[in-house]
């Protein structure tokens, strides 16, 4: 068991409450690097370069694009890797420029994760202002490919490069002033139904990718899930067709499920993909 050391927690708060104008700082400014999905690069060089100014050693930057930094303990003891994720959901072309209103900052991704990335910053600016000796390794790691079909190829990178080593794992991100020490399992897909399409008039009764879709998505809906163990889906982004008055020949969805328990997300994917190829054997998806 570790214990907490309740007096570097007292140091730690007292700093970080002198210290709040420049946290605000930091998280207006991480927020401002924009970050879409599989275009992390531009803020994992600034992240990088912060890191560095506050004092972390052995900063770098892998193909992933990762940030990797540490602070080293004077004694022996365990690794703890603390981790914030660099990407957004949000496309390329959003305007991330923060606006102050009162005590409030609006902003795409100035929460998720933007406030985690400055929180990372910001732990070893403290750590060094403080000269906190500690013991084993704190290892600082920015992580790509959190959001949407990243497919947490970020994290997964981290633990190839440390699996071994790590002792413990925080992952800041999002929902501040809670801890949540409970696994959630995902699985998403990426579905795509092609059909023959055609005119709206002339070809009326030809199979459309659009309406197997909504077939697809409408018994999707109706499947229930557990309460508990909690488990979830969702049918986030759908796109297809060309012009209101083309039948569609190509539709694409993402779908997301999670759940606390690996079975019942198991069982909701087979469910799931059930529905799928139901309808593709029923000939809608032409």
């Amino acid at each position: 068991m570790t214990t907490i050391d309740q007096q570097l927690l007292t140091q730690l708060r007292t700093y970080y409450q002198a210290h709040l104008e420049d946290i605000i700082a930091e998280n207006i400014a991480v927020c401002e690097v924009a970050a879409p999905p599989f275009q992390e690069l531009e803020r994992a060089r600034y992240v990088a370069h912060r890191l560095q100014e506050a004092g972390a050693e052995s900063v770098s930057i892998d193909e992933t694009p990762n940030v990797y930094a540490q602070i080293s303990g004077q004694q022996p003891g365990p690794t703890l890797m603390v981790t914030a994720h660099l990407d957004t959901v949000f496309p390329a072309e959003t305007d991330v420029t923060v606006k102050r209103v009162g005590h409030e900052l609006h902003a795409p991704g100035i929460w998720d994760d933007s406030a985690g990335l400055a929180a990372l910053i910001q732990l070893v600016k403290g750590l060094r202002a403080l000269q906190t000796p500690l013991r084993g390794r704190l290892l600082i790691v920015a992580t790509a490919g959190e959001e949407g079909l990243g497919d947490l190829r970020g994290m997964k990178q981290a633990f190839k490069c440390f699996g071994s080593e790590i002792d413990m794992v925080i992952a800041i991100d999002t929902h501040f002033g809670m801890i949540t020490h409970t696994g959630i399992a995902s699985r998403r897909l990426q579905v795509g139904v092609s059909a023959a399409g055609g005119h709206s008039w002339e070809d009326f009764g030809a199979a459309s990718a659009i309406h197997v879709m909504g077939h697809m998505i409408s018994d999707i809906a109706r499947l229930e899930v557990p309460a508990d163990p909690r488990t979830s889906y969702n049918v986030g982004v759908i796109s297809g067709g060309t012009s209101v008055n083309t039948i569609a020949s190509h539709a694409e969805m993402l779908i997301d499920m999670r759940s606390t328990d690996a079975q019942c997300l198991a069982d909701l994917e087979r469910q799931v993909r059930l529905i799928l190829q139901r309808h593709s054997e029923q000939g809608r998806s032409g």
